[in-house]
């Protein structure tokens, strides 16, 4: 399939379960689609920029081991995304990483993570992004402490303005940070 088709495709995917099992069983999840998804999950000015990484979620979603080859690119971009729709895929593609048992990071990949977690939750993200930055801090918070209890300051600040499923899994994270 060429690269022109694959954008077709995936242009005319919408976020309807259905539609995007379709447009994986027509594409695939071969290497090829996977480097297509990745690089488009990136490219924030186009079309297919969303579609690629409710895509990407859902390849990696089954095997999170496929992001390796691609993992240190994905770590120094993750930051970038603006686009809140967005955000809530790739935030759950870091928390897919943080908790894989498959998965080797390195220190400074698991520094990444924990920084862009920091960078959610200090800016107004939407409840699923702030909600899988809590949950990957939670899983490094050993390794890195001061961080957890540093931004843990910052959502008891939030706490009183934000939502109540914001205040249930900040509630979680606040007991958390207590017991360490």
């Amino acid at each position: 399939m060429t690269s022109k088709e694959l954008y077709q495709y995936v242009l005319a995917t919408d976020v309807h379960v259905k539609s995007r099992v379709d447009t994986l069983s027509l594409i695939g999840t071969g290497d090829e689609v996977l480097k297509f998804l990745m690089k488009y999950s990136f490219e924030v000015k186009d079309p297919i920029y969303v579609n690629a990484c409710i895509l990407l979620q859902d390849v990696l979603d089954k095997d999170i081991t496929r992001i390796k080859p691609y993992l240190q690119n994905y770590l120094d971009r993750v930051g970038e995304a603006t686009n809140e729709s967005s955000k809530r895929l790739l935030s759950r593609i870091c928390w897919l990483v943080a908790k894989s048992k498959k998965l080797t990071l390195t220190t400074g990949q698991e520094r990444q993570l924990v920084d862009v977690s920091m960078l959610w939750l200090s800016n107004d993200s939407k409840v699923a992004t702030e909600a899988f930055a809590m949950d990957i801090l939670m899983l490094l918070a050993k390794k890195y402490k001061e961080d957890v209890q540093l931004i843990a300051e910052v959502i008891e600040v939030n706490y009183a303005s934000k939502s109540a499923a914001y205040q249930n899994k900040a509630k979680k994270f606040m007991c958390f940070c207590a017991n360490l």
